[in-house]
């Protein structure tokens, strides 16, 4: 069986939103990747704050959020940039998905 893996984000077009083809530019990019590994993608849509929060408190099978600026914030494991920027994908220190 294959593993989804579930991420959050926030509207923020057209890289990521809800009503958005493939949920947005590095949404899709980031199912791409993650399909290349074996691996489902389950991206859920939502205000910044609780995307950020279900992550940290690792509720509800959240592993990361994106996309997101350099963060300097020792909870959290940050990818280098997705895409052409420097976002990149965020995931707890103490849950990595060490792929």
């Amino acid at each position: 069986k294959v593993q989804t893996l579930r991420f959050s984000t926030l509207e923020w077009p057209p890289y990521t939103g809800a009503r958005l083809t493939g949920q947005g530019e590095t949404s899709l990019l980031l199912q791409r990747v993650f399909r290349q590994l074996g691996y489902q993608v389950q991206i859920d849509v939502m205000p910044w704050s609780d995307a950020m929060a279900l992550v940290n408190q690792q509720q509800q099978g959240f592993r990361g959020f994106f996309p997101e600026y350099p963060l300097l914030d020792s909870r959290y494991i940050q990818t280098s940039a997705i895409g052409y920027s420097e976002l990149g994908l965020v995931e707890p220190v103490q849950a990595p998905l060490l792929l």
